[in-house]
């Protein structure tokens, strides 16, 4: 099952898009991010760098378990799944294991080639606080998901979510020193604390971002469930899952 979902991803079936996805992207965002920083400061922003990173992985993430839901539903998998085993942990598991696995090595890999780079980098706090980064990225990959079903557009909300992921997780500039309007909607996504966490050095702080993630967990569920009974109520309509 795990070797399924890992084959049905673009970016390990063919390893020229691999590069771009693992290296290509995630080196171009952190350049062109730490760019807007070193106009103002003329220096290299390392903090910016390794933000990067870290943010990088958790859009992987969401990206990938996204992927692989609409996948099954192009493939007509999600429709029994779905009515005969919503909660399937070999179905959920193998997805969430996979999207997971990609983006920790995504992580890992441009993490030690910024290491490599600058040896002050703080390399193993990001491998540290990565689990609760790609978490993240997983829960909101599935809510946007399962928030798009029935939908058009059945990316509608992990182009949002992807789109914003840089300016909302305070990877540029912290938080802090947002606006408070911008702060606001910042805090509701679960991505602050834990960029915040490795700008300071202070690890423990990105488990604040745990209540929010379990809200968005919650959320995710409850539009399942909904869907789920919406189906069984009408088994000949055609869905989006």
């Amino acid at each position: 099952m795990i070797r399924t979902q890992l084959s049905a991803l673009p970016y390990i079936r063919n390893w020229r898009v691999g590069i771009v996805y693992f290296l290509i992207i995630p080196i171009l965002n952190m350049f062109l991010l730490v760019a807007v920083t070193g106009t103002s400061t003329g220096k290299v922003d390392w903090q910016v760098a390794t933000s990067s990173v870290l943010i990088s992985g958790s859009l992987l993430a969401l990206g990938s378990i996204n992927a692989l839901l609409v996948g099954d539903s192009d493939l007509g998998l999600s429709l029994e799944v779905a009515v005969q085993r919503p909660f399937s942990v070999v179905y959920w598991g193998s997805k969430i294991i996979v999207s997971a696995l990609v983006a920790e090595i995504m992580i890992l890999v441009n993490g030690i080639l910024l290491w490599s780079v600058n040896l002050q980098v703080p390399l193993w706090q990001m491998l540290v606080i990565s689990p609760i980064s790609v978490t993240t990225g997983l829960i909101l990959g599935i809510t946007s998901f399962v928030a798009s079903w029935g939908m058009d557009d059945p990316y509608f909300f992990l182009n949002i979510i992807s789109t914003i992921g840089y300016l909302v997780s305070g990877t540029l500039v912290s938080l802090t020193k947002y606006p408070d309007w911008l702060r606001i909607i910042s805090l509701i996504f679960p991505f602050g604390n834990t960029i915040e966490a490795l700008r300071i050095n202070k690890l423990d702080l990105a488990l604040k971002d745990i209540p929010i993630m379990i809200v968005w967990l919650v959320i995710g569920l409850i539009l399942y469930l909904y869907r789920i009974s919406t189906i069984t109520k009408k088994p000949n309509q055609k869905i989006f899952l």
